[in-house]
């Protein structure tokens, strides 16, 4: 070839290499800063969109986000996560008095491709703000949050916070196209993925149905399941955190569950996936960071052969994080796990990035999610009356008290009626700045439910005597009236207005339900059964946030 045609060839080479990094750059953006104090805290990127990206920070709280999209930056919003591996808070860009801005708007500064924040200040109760304003190009305000003296109104109570909405901030709550987990519905400056109460007005999202309807769906819930003599509830005795750490951290009573529904255009390319948690989260940590204390216990799907081992040796996509099974032919990535510790090392705002992956090990998403508030004691029997006259009971319980055991049940007349006057089950404060460390969890929905036999049915339409906070799902019944659960009938269907409270023995409920009629429909046979008082939230993807305590009967 001749010499002059092989230079020509050279420079058009190397002018196309250039033309390329120059158009790369000019796609790309970068997002760095420097949180004073960060040490060890992670900081997380969050698209409007729901997927995130995260850093661990050094010892110089130096943090930087490379090749970010336009699309992928704009509206998107930063948070940092604290040591302990809890939600820190997030990070507010511009703004003051009633008004701040969170999201970025997607552009950068011309010759450098970045959007620089500088040094960024930790600020009481629980947000950051950059030591010097960001330039009003990098912020978006489209993007409104409300806040006091500059401060989101969210920061201080974790969310949960009653929001008054006004024409003014509309924009804040505006949902665009492809927006969903990366949204902050009600405009408090904690982003919806973080938030216990996502739409302010005061129901926990695990008892919202608007919410479980929405952005909350997919967020990891939990059950806790007691027999009668093991109930735990401050209103029928006291106490003491090494109680509660016992159920929560105990064997085969507590379980955090995580149901991540794979869309079906994606069920070919998605083949497992794991979560990511921070070092200081010792239930869940990675392989490389010692392991963690977590036990499989699946969900009723699982394959039984996972169960019982260590979450933290599931891992099949060599991650090394504690990885998520396939369930239903690939619709679903699934864990139940008992976290074996106790409420200090397991607390709501706890964060957690799930990673979807190819066959290759390709992360195809990720996701946030923070664990909500959940339930850390049971629904507890106040009194009784089986026909006979009111019994109250006496806590804590002996192992001779009636409904303990099969062989020591609760025996009803032959009008089979059961009349209960019940505790509502506590939660942890969310926050500092509740009314109490423990609050009495209302809006929740109320079933008994009849255990030992084939089909779970519904007792709906066989409740009566309901006290004043009670009321009955008239739409209880599935298909063609059917009493069956897997026909739809809704096995709590008593709801409760009440709400969240701090406790006090005197806040009760009242039902009675007749048992032997409820059987009768379902075409079972009388007898002694366990029978689950059960308190539940919404429905979410995978299933409802449960407590209930088990009482023998024997039913006419």
């Amino acid at each position: 070839m001749h010499l002059k045609r092989i230079a020509a060839i050279l420079l058009l080479s190397i002018f196309a290499s250039g033309l390329t990094a120059r158009v790369d750059a000019q796609n790309h953006i970068t997002v760095k800063g420097r949180l004073d104090g960060g040490a060890g805290y992670r900081a997380l990127l969050v698209s409007a969109s729901g997927e995130s990206v995260q850093r661990t920070l050094g010892s110089t709280g130096r943090f930087k986000f490379n090749r970010l999209t336009r699309t992928f930056l704009r509206n998107a919003t930063l948070h940092f996560v604290a040591d302990d591996g809890s939600y820190y808070g997030p990070t507010v860009l511009a703004g003051s008095g009633g008004e701040v801005y969170l999201a970025f708007s997607g552009r950068r500064d011309r010759e450098t491709g970045t959007v620089n924040l500088g040094v960024i200040q930790m600020n009481d109760p629980g947000y950051a703000r950059p030591r010097r304003n960001v330039a009003r190009g990098f912020y978006t305000r489209e993007r409104i949050t409300q806040a006091a003296d500059g401060v989101p109104v969210g920061v201080q109570s974790r969310g949960l916070v009653q929001i008054v909405s006004s024409s003014s901030k509309t924009r804040g709550v505006r949902i665009h196209e492809g927006e969903e987990g990366g949204i902050d519905t009600d405009s408090d400056g904690i982003l919806d993925v973080f938030d216990p109460d996502d739409d302010g007005d005061l129901v926990p999202d695990y008892a919202d149905p608007e919410s479980a309807a929405t952005t909350a769906q997919d967020s990891p819930f939990t059950t806790l399941y007691l027999g009668l003599g093991q109930t735990l509830n401050i209103n029928a005795s006291s106490l003491t955190p090494e109680q509660i750490d016992a159920v929560v951290g105990g064997e085969d009573q507590f379980v955090l569950i995580f149901y991540i529904p794979i869309a079906p255009e994606d069920v070919s390319v998605i083949t497992g996936g794991h979560v990511v948690c921070g070092s200081p989260l010792l239930y869940c940590r990675s392989t490389a960071d010692g392991g963690g204390t977590a036990v499989y216990s699946g969900v009723s799907e699982s394959d039984n052969s996972l169960r019982g081992q260590l979450w933290t040796d599931l891992n099949a996509d060599g991650s090394g994080y504690p990885n998520l099974e396939s369930i239903r032919d690939g619709q679903a990535m699934v864990a139940g796990i008992q976290p074996r510790v106790g409420t200090a090392e397991f607390r709501p705002g706890d964060v957690y990035v799930v990673e979807l992956v190819s066959a290759d090990g390709a992360v195809e998403s990720r996701r946030t999610f923070t664990l909500p508030p959940y339930f850390i004691t049971v629904p507890a029997i106040k009194s009784y009356d089986a026909g006979f006259g009111t019994v109250e009971l006496d806590y804590p319980l002996s192992g001779s008290t009636a409904g303990a055991s099969s062989g020591n049940p609760i025996v009803l007349s032959g009008s089979g009626a059961l009349t209960l006057t019940m505790w509502r089950p506590q939660r942890g404060s969310v926050s500092d700045y509740e009314a109490s460390d423990i609050m009495d969890m209302g809006h929740l929905h109320y079933g008994a439910i009849v255990g030992g036999v084939a089909q779970e049915f519904t007792c709906a339409g066989y409740y009566s005597g309901l006290s004043a906070t009670l009321s009955e799902n008239s739409a209880a019944l599935g298909s063609g009236d059917s009493p069956l659960a897997e026909n739809g009938a809704v096995l709590w269907p008593l709801d409760d207005a009440a709400a969240d409270a701090v406790p006090s023995a005197s806040n009760t409920f009242t039902f009675t339900v007749n048992l032997r009629d409820c059987l009768g429909r379902a075409g079972v046979a009388s007898g002694t059964y366990p029978v689950t008082l059960t308190a539940a939230g919404e429905n979410f993807s995978g299933g409802a946030n449960r407590a209930a305590v088990t009482v023998y009967v024997t039913i006419p």
